[in-house]
């Protein structure tokens, strides 16, 4: 699954299009292997309140905003959350510097285990967002 974000308003936009996007493609490959895998939105955990949780075991944590504030902020929560779970930061549209400062500030703190996944508005490829947008409102 790749996922192509589309130009959106605010990073809560954001993550509930992703949500809907990994509800499908979970539901896709997951449908007979295991029926009880769980994928939950903005929950309480011990650790905070993730974007996105899979599987009690794995947290999604977007960031639309590059600047030093926001990028701290996600530093942050992605440290509280490692304590319990695998942790990604979904990084949206930062520019590549910005994401070498972060992930170069991940390693000096030793989080280097915290992945950095990088996602940038490219709207060659919306038809795919576009068509499952539809599908939805049916």
């Amino acid at each position: 699954m790749i996922w192509h974000p589309p130009d959106m308003e605010c990073e809560d936009d954001y993550t509930n299009h992703l949500f809907k996007v990994l509800r499908r493609e979970i539901g896709k490959v997951l449908e007979e292997d295991d029926p009880d895998v769980s994928l939950e939105m903005r929950t309480g955990t011990s650790h905070g309140i993730p974007d996105i949780l899979i599987h009690d075991r794995l947290v999604l944590e977007l960031k639309v905003s590059s600047r030093k504030s926001e990028r701290d902020r996600l530093v942050g929560q992605c440290c509280e959350y490692s304590r319990g779970y695998v942790t990604w930061a979904i990084v949206i549209d930062w520019p590549e510097e910005r994401v070498e400062k972060l992930v170069d500030l991940l390693e000096a703190k030793c989080l280097n285990y915290i992945e950095v996944i990088e996602f940038n508005e490219d709207e060659d490829d919306d038809d795919e967002d576009e068509d499952f947008d539809e599908e939805e409102d049916n």
